[in-house]
């Protein structure tokens, strides 16, 4: 170092000869003595200035408290590095999991020597980045080392890895970068982390890892693999431009435990095959999204997207069988009609892989995996290369329900929609929703799946029957058995929280004035808030004044076509105004309800002779004339609010023509009389047929006249009479 700089060593002499002659001045008896004296302290200078400023050497020992490399019990040698240094050599006993973070700013180092176990601790780390010099990195034979701590080279350099190398940002704008894999050895660069460098040359027969990291993805420097090395990159990665010269390039899923399905590289630039290379595309795994309980697996195919010029040069391509599935399988899940896209530039694709020409059917797997195992074709165009399944598996489905409105309450119509998709393809076929337990949901049974703008839908409507919690299943069935028969939604019950419905009560009364003592009937219809298939049930209780009626309480509902109804028979012994209801506590479906009150007025004469003169009048006036059997017939319908008697006499009137000898006699005579009770509150319906002699004078007359003659005795009341005269004809 000093003799690279002579200009310093020039500046010391002065200096020295400076100070000699100045204090020869001061007490010196002879100046030639003293720059005698400082040439000779120059000279002893120029011998021992290489020795005291040479970079030393750290070797770690982790003795220290704490894994902090400004604790200089860390180090061998009692002190710690700093400003530049040569080797730092960490050694870790083996399963001891070691851990050195960096904790010093500024340490610049000639080269890291890894030997030892560090990958079950946290590594060679650190807050502050460690500058790298020309001496490089070596990875020691069968060392786990684990380094996330950020590098940045300052000059060209080598890296040898003889174990396994997980590392974390490695930066050095315009240094190249040469790594030798030894044969095994792993090189991974982790998610979040990247080598950006002026460019990378990797050879040997290891492995190189992008596990989502970048390798001269963003400053598009050039990337070089040869003599074997295998890259991988099974998650999105990016690299820069690629130039493979016997190696491979494995996009292969590393199990079901992805979302994103494609593990992608993206080639900042171009990528140059030759005949010697392999790509390696994996294009299994199919099955379901993660839901509920489970964790689902998912297809993974390899994509390569570049921006630059993909020469393929006559590289191999192999489609290998995936690792075991779920159901242990190696058969690749792919399914007919689904297009792969292998790779894909900006650029311009040129040459085809080995031995397959564009339209080449070549198979997924060994014949092993099946009697007829999944086959793919492969096609070229300008600026990709596809693989369309043609012999594979259907595509699964899945079936999303949904019911609107959410919260429904009992016999509530609702709207069941199932979404069905499928990871490729259009579904075509059925959809029945039931009940998880089996039990059938009216009007859902064998919907068809119809388009609806982007998806594909079954919708039905129906309602449920009881309150509580229902638990729903859809199940698809192809139509043409181009999907994989059926899928319950995400293989879990939808639930929906059914509500009870209200209810309303009405209540009325057989009569509304009676007699003391006269029965009279209070019936209420309980009548569901929405109406439907169920009907409120229980009970109800009739209530007087707001008090129970001790022969009323808890009568049970009846349930009719569309509500429910309870009756109640009662008299009372005493005049009066009485205000009846009823009231419906609910069940299980029904929220309780409560009728308006019923008056009923209890009185000696609950209906004045004009009341059932009119009654009267109109019971004679509605009375209906027929003829049966060839007799005559009068039926009317008589109802009055109290008990009582209704007598009716009939007469045959006056005029008529005899048929045969064409003379007139009258026949005014009685011919019938009905007796007939009437109770309170009740109708009677009297019938009159004419008897046969009544019937054969009248064959003898072309004209006659039926008159009814009504009196009704009613019990406390006057009799009242009415009367009405029906014409014959024959």
């Amino acid at each position: 170092m000093w003799l690279r700089r002579p200009q310093l060593w020039i500046v010391r002499v002065v200096v020295a000869s400076v100070r000699i002659d100045v204090r020869g001045w001061q007490g010196a008896r002879s100046p030639a003595r003293g720059l005698a004296v400082g040439v000779l302290l120059a000279v002893v200078s120029l011998g021992a200035a290489p020795a005291a400023l040479a970079a030393s050497d750290f070797s770690w020992t982790g003795a220290g408290s704490t894994d902090l490399w400004s604790n200089p019990a860390n180090w061998s040698g009692g002190g710690s590095p700093s400003g530049s240094v040569g080797t730092l050599a960490f050694d870790c006993p083996p399963g001891a999991g070691c851990s050195a973070e960096d904790d010093i700013a500024g340490v610049n180092a000639d080269a890291l020597d890894v030997n030892g176990d560090w990958l079950n601790g946290a590594g060679i780390a650190g807050s502050q980045p460690l500058m790298l010099g020309a001496g490089g990195l070596t990875v020691g034979s069968g060392t786990p080392a684990t380094i996330p701590l950020a590098l940045v080279l300052s000059a060209a350099q080598s890296w040898t890895v003889d174990g396994y190398l997980n590392v974390g940002d490695v930066k050095g704008a315009g240094v190249p970068l040469s790594i030798d894999l030894a044969a095994g050895s792993p090189l991974t660069v982790d998610s979040g982390a990247g080598v950006e460098v002026g460019s990378v040359a990797v050879s040997g027969a290891g492995t190189l890892t992008l596990n989502g990291g970048s390798l001269n993805g963003v400053d598009g420097g050039p990337v070089s693999l040869s003599g074997g090395v295998e890259l991988q990159a099974p998650v999105d990665s990016s690299i820069g431009p690629l130039t493979l010269s016997g190696s491979t390039l494995a996009l292969t899923s590393t199990g079901p435990e992805r979302a994103d399905a494609v593990p992608i590289i993206d080639v900042n630039g171009g990528l140059t095959l030759d005949a010697a290379s392999t790509v390696v595309a994996d294009l299994g795994w199919v099955g379901i999204p993660e839901g509920p309980g489970h964790t689902g697996y998912f297809r993974a195919g390899g994509q390569i997207d570049a921006t630059g010029t993909v020469n393929l040069a006559g590289a191999t391509l192999t489609l290998p069988a995936h690792p075991a599935g779920p159901g242990g399988s190696q058969c690749p899940d792919v399914g007919t009609g689904q297009v792969y896209t292998l790779i894909q530039t900006s650029g311009e694709l040129l040459g085809k892989f080995a031995g397959i020409p564009d339209g080449t059917v070549v198979p997924l797997a060994p014949a092993t995996c099946s009697s007829d195992p999944p086959t793919v074709q492969i096609n070229y165009t300008a600026h990709a290369v596809t693989a369309t399944v043609v012999n594979g598996d259907p595509s699964p489905t899945f079936v999303d329900l949904n019911v609107s409105p959410a919260g429904p309450v009992v016999n509530e119509p609702v709207t069941v929609t199932s979404t069905v998709s499928t990871l490729y393809g259009a579904p075509a076929g059925t959809v029945t929703v039931s009940y998880a337990d089996g039990g059938t949901l009216p009007g859902c049974q064998s919907v068809p799946v119809e388009p609806t703008g982007s998806t594909y839908t079954a919708t039905c409507q129906t309602s449920f029957a009881a309150a509580g919690s229902a638990w729903l299943q859809a199940v698809f069935d192809p139509s043409d058995h181009a999907a994989w028969p059926g899928e319950t939604s995400t293989f879990f019950p939808l639930g929906v929280t059914v509500r009870r419905a209200n209810s309303t009560a009405a209540i009325r009364a057989s009569s509304h004035r009676l007699a003391p003592g006269v029965r009279v009937r209070y019936t209420v219809t309980i009548r569901p808030g929405t109406p439907g298939a169920t009907k409120p049930s229980g009970t109800v209780t009739f209530l007087h004044g707001g008090k129970p009626i001790k022969s009323c309480a808890r009568r049970r509902l009846i349930a009719g076509r569309t509500a429910s109804a309870a009756s109640c028979t009662i008299s009372f012994a005493a005049v009066g105004s009485r205000s009846i209801t009823a009231r419906y506590g609910g069940n299980a479906n029904f929220k309780g309800s409560r009728a308006r009150p019923v008056t009923t007025v209890v009185t000696r004469h609950p209906e004045s002779a004009t009341a059932l003169q009119t009654q009267l009048i109109r019971a004679i006036r509605t009375a209906r004339f027929a003829w049966l059997w060839s007799r005559p017939s009068v039926s009317l319908a008589f109802h009055a609010a109290v008990t009582g008697q209704l007598v009716i006499r009939w007469y045959l009137a006056a005029s008529g023509t005899h048929a045969s000898k064409g003379t007139r006699r009258p026949l005014g005579r009685l011919i019938a009389t009905t007796h007939t009770s009437v109770k309170a509150g009740a109708s009677a319906t009297i019938r009159l047929l004419l008897s046969r002699s009544a019937a054969r004078a009248l064959r003898h007359l072309r004209r006659a006249q039926l008159t009814a003659d009504a009196t009704f005795t009613a019990t406390h009341a006057q009799p009242v009479t009415s009367s009405r005269s029906f014409t014959i004809s024959r």
